[in-house]
This record gives structure tokens, sequence and C-alpha cells, in this order.
């Protein structure tokens, strides 16, 4: 039997959202850390700037993130990577503008074991020098389980868009699923049935692939098996 108590706790970087280390971030980040993790949520937007010296605003962190490229943000995510025990199993979480940078980071680093994306940017509509290429793009080269939930009311995330992804998972033999909740656009933030079923199946995911004691899903099953891969 293990000894759980010697058993090293997982390290999982949560990524803040368009608005930056909200309160929204800080509970979820402390309602992770009682399930099991060390958690840390890195400031990726530590140098914006507001008015007059004041906090920045929605407008001046979206302004802000505009400014750097793709590169960049992953760079800022894989260093902080380096802050995990080597012993440890390590674990990427992003919800909304950080989703798609979490598979991104996750592609760029083999160390992430699992990682978790929620409402992240499937396909860049534009290519451009900050954003040369697709998150979609970067599925091939991951290495851990990937977990990836969208809000089937958001018109940014269109059935062909999710089939997409479910597509490159199966092409690329990649581990784990992708689910559509029926619910509004950020609906992860807000209190309701989905999304108090969005984050049991993100916890019971992140134990399932972090954890040497990883426990399996509660209800007995494979949800959505339609899309819930194995390699």
């Amino acid at each position: 039997m293990t000894d759980l108590q010697n058993v090293a706790r997982p390290f999982l970087l949560v990524l803040h959202d368009i608005e930056g280390v909200d309160d929204w971030t800080k509970d979820k980040t402390e309602q992770l850390g009682k399930s099991g993790f060390d958690v840390m949520t890195p400031n990726l937007f530590a140098n914006a700037k507001g008015t007059d010296g004041a906090p920045p605003t929605s407008t001046e962190l979206t302004a802000f993130a505009e400014t750097l490229s793709d590169a960049q943000i992953i760079e800022n995510i894989v260093s902080q990577l380096d802050l995990a025990p080597s012993s440890t199993r390590i674990g990427l979480l992003g919800c909304g503008w950080s989703g798609a940078y979490a598979l991104m980071a996750a592609a760029s680093d083999a160390r992430v074991a699992a990682v978790v994306d929620i409402g992240g940017v499937i396909t860049n509509p534009v290519s451009t020098v900050l954003r040369p290429g697709s998150p979609l793009n970067y599925l091939a080269n991951l290495e851990g389980a990937f977990f990836a939930a969208f809000a089937g009311q958001d018109a940014n995330f269109p059935d062909n868009e999710i089939a997409r992804l479910r597509g490159q998972m199966i092409n690329h033999d990649k581990r784990g699923e992708v689910k559509t909740y029926d619910a509004p656009a950020r609906f992860w933030r807000e209190d309701s049935l989905h999304t108090a079923a969005l984050w049991r199946r993100v916890e019971t995911f992140l134990r399932e692939h972090l954890q040497e004691n990883g426990e399996v899903d509660e209800e007995g099953g494979l949800p959505n098996e339609a899309s819930r891969l194995h390699a």
C-alpha cells in the first residue's frame, strides 16, 4: 500500500484569464489547492501598466495581452514549470484567454503530464507575426493527457471547430477527452449545474493523471465516450 503522506503532491500551474489574477482566479486556485495539488498562479500580465500608476483596467489588460506574442507567453509559462520539484508530476490549467496557452505550453514541454483547456481558442482566424499558428497545430506535439471543455451556446466555438479538435486527437492518438456543455459563454465562472459538473470532472481528470493514487470517474464510467480517447 502507498504511504500517502510520503507521496509528493502534484504541481498544478493555473493560468489566469484576460482579467488577470482576479478574485475568481484566486478562489479557484485555493479550491484546487484544497483538492490535493500544490497550486501556483503566475501573473502573466505583471508588466502591464495602468493609467497614472493605477492598477490596469480590464481594457488595459486586454490591450497589453495583444502586444505579447504567442512565443513570449509560452516561454513565460514554461519558465514557471522550473519551480516544480523534480519528483512531482506537473499539470497545466487555463480558462478562456489562457486555455489555448495551456495547450501550447504543455505541447512545448514534455514535463507536463496533464493539461486542461477550458474555452481556449482552437484556431486563430488570421495568422500574424504575434500569432503565427493556431493552438490546434500544437496538439501533435503534446505528450501528456488533454482535457478540453467548451460552452455549446458560445458562437465562437461552432460544432465544426470542436469536431476538428476531436479529429486531431484521434489522428495523433492523444489521450484525453473533449466535452461540450449546453451552457452560455464563460459559464465556468458562474454558479450552475453545468459549472459544478465541469469542475468535478476537471478535478477527477487531474487526479487520474497526476496523482499516484489517481481515482476513477465518480460515476464509474467514461463520460462522453465518443470523444474520450486512449492511446
